[in-house]
């Protein structure tokens, strides 16, 4: 949705962040992986299903070259992989505590933001049951 809008330098950490927000059990699975490669498709990189830098680390560089808008919309696509995680509530908690802060949203936005991404979940997924209704 907001990753071509990245530099190289923004898209590169972006995806070891992502890679991190994936559970390991995840990043080699068959979903894992195609997911994987349609976020780098959109930010129109090569694949890779290891990360290059710890998380604190791409994240403090992530933050050095970029504004706070830009942060906005790493964080929301972080959001929407963590919702396509089992382990989406531990994932939340991560949000709140390391990653919200950066983008200078008030809570009532933050809480906002994560009430909508579940609704576009719900959605997908609803029409997702549609589709493949049977006969």
């Amino acid at each position: 949705m907001y990753l071509h809008d990245l530099n190289d330098a923004q898209k590169a950490l972006t995806m070891d962040l992502m890679l991190h927000m994936l559970p390991e059990d995840r990043r080699g699975s068959p979903d894992g992986q195609s997911r994987i490669r349609w976020y780098c498709s959109e930010m129109g990189i090569v694949p890779r299903f290891a990360p290059l830098l710890d998380e604190d680390t791409a994240l403090k560089q992530l933050t050095q070259i970029s504004s706070t808008i830009t942060l906005r919309k790493v964080f929301i696509e972080l959001a929407i992989l963590a919702m396509s995680c089992t382990e989406y509530e531990k994932l939340e908690q991560k949000f709140t505590d390391k990653y919200a802060v950066l983008t200078g949203l008030q809570r009532s936005v933050f809480d906002e933001v994560l009430h909508l991404l579940e609704e576009i979940s719900y959605a997908c997924q609803r029409l997702g049951e549609l589709v493949n209704i049977p006969g």
